[in-house]
């Protein structure tokens, strides 16, 4: 089978005969003829009534021919998104973490799409190390997540958007407390171990010789948020600005270490790969949310 064979019998459902597919196509009727019959014992299907005088679709052959289409419209696109030279039509994959993606990302995606109307996105979760070692193995284009990386590989780079500062959450009523009282008091819900957001608040609490008596663990800032309003514990968690103006009639937040502590969102992607040029319009997306 060949796309040859798929384009002549295209041909036959579209001029309605073997005789006029023939005269389209450059070809003689015996060259169709056995085009089709070739097709036919490749699929092992009749595609054709061959009562009357002229071969004529059957629902079979109709059903190839629908097929038939859609396979040569994919090969025709198949060149569409790839390369340097086609930005406009491309397709990019990137990753974010849970808090971008319920974030920032759905207003800089639509600010890009509006520049890029034809772009096609491909967007993965993960943890900010997983989707680090993605970009690194090259199996995405680029992320945005916490960092920088701890270890930064010599052919990636990172370009921060944006800094978080770490606060103690705790139930509104607990207002007016120290955080030093509330930590040695209250049940403390940890942020995620493997997340590079837990090891610095982990390394600060050891700094100021504070144990804390930990009931749970999360790696979602909306579901601790919910831990603490139910009355569960208090929380450490790294908040952007939008963040803590959202919560702050909410809860009883209390900045936490010192005033260096914070954690940066950024996009991390390769030096050189074939999707720069789109990644550094996500980039100038980014830096106008943030600036903004």
């Amino acid at each position: 089978m060949s796309l040859r064979h798929l384009r002549t019998l295209v041909a036959v459902a579209h001029y309605g005969s073997f005789v006029a597919a023939a005269e389209k196509l450059g070809l003689t009727q015996s060259a169709v003829s056995q085009q089709m019959r070739a097709l036919e014992a490749e699929m092992a299907v009749v595609l054709f009534d061959r009562q009357g005088r002229s071969p004529r679709l059957n629902t079979d052959g109709r059903e190839a021919c629908l097929r038939a289409e859609q396979v040569l419209q994919q090969y025709a696109e198949l060149g569409q998104g790839l390369g340097n030279c086609s930005v406009a039509h491309g397709t990019l994959a990137i990753g974010a973490t849970y808090t971008v993606q319920t974030g920032p990302l759905a207003p800089v995606l639509s600010q890009l799409r509006k520049s890029l109307p034809h772009l096609f996105l491909r967007v993965y979760r993960g943890m900010s190390a997983e989707l680090a070692q993605r970009v690194e193995h090259g199996e995405l284009d680029a992320v945005i997540t916490t960092g920088p990386p701890q270890v930064l590989s010599s052919h990636c780079e990172w370009h921060t958007l944006n800094t978080e500062p770490f606060y103690l959450i705790a139930p509104r009523e607990a207002a007016g407390q120290t955080l030093s009282h509330l930590l040695q008091t209250s049940d403390y819900i940890r942020f995620d171990r493997r997340a590079w957001a837990g090891t610095l608040i982990d390394d600060e609490l050891k700094a100021q010789g504070l144990v804390l008596r930990e009931t749970m663990e999360m790696d979602s800032l909306l579901a601790a948020f919910r831990m603490v309003e139910h009355g569960l514990g208090v929380t450490i968690m790294p908040l952007d600005q939008r963040t803590l103006a959202e919560i702050s009639r909410r809860f009883y937040i209390l900045p936490f270490g010192r005033e260096s502590l914070c954690r940066e969102v950024g996009l991390y992607q390769q030096r050189h790969h074939n999707r720069r040029q789109l990644t550094d319009m996500l980039l100038q997306a980014f830096e106008r949310y943030y600036q903004a």
